[in-house]
């Protein structure tokens, strides 16, 4: 989802997919993105709940994720990625942290992140939206 204003493309705050609804495509957000229904594609953004009713394929590359429901996708989580104990993950799957609660089911080919270095810390979302220069006039 994207805010148009003055001709400059940006990233809109939160996604809420309902579970009644199926949607596919490209998706980047700031904030929380929340799946209780059905999304195929790419998603971008800060922080992914799937909800028990929700169903992600696709690519995902967040900040931090919780999954209680059900996920095929490629997915890299530069910090937390939480897996409940109704949550069912499968794909290609990176993290910075990895948390699965009895139930929880996390299959498929799993790596840890390095730890990033002191100083060299960037965000998924600063990376994907960099900041324009701010000049002061003097």
């Amino acid at each position: 989802m994207f805010s148009k204003n003055n001709n400059e493309v940006r990233p809109v705050d939160g996604f809420f997919l309902n579970q009644n609804s199926k949607l596919s495509g490209d998706l980047s957000a700031v904030g929380l993105i929340r799946i209780a229904g059905e999304y195929d594609g790419v998603i971008n953004g800060e922080q992914l709940l799937v909800e028990e009713t929700g169903s992600v394929k696709g690519k995902v590359n967040v900040s931090k994720a919780t999954i209680k429901g059900n996920v095929r996708a490629e997915l890299k989580c530069t910090g937390e990625l939480n897996i409940s104990n109704t949550g069912d993950l499968e794909g290609n799957i990176t993290y910075g942290k990895l948390i699965v609660a009895l139930g929880g089911r996390c299959e498929g080919t799993i790596q840890e992140l390095p730890e990033p270095k002191i100083g060299h810390v960037v965000s998924s979302l600063d990376a994907m939206f960099p900041r324009k220069a701010e000049t002061q006039a003097g």
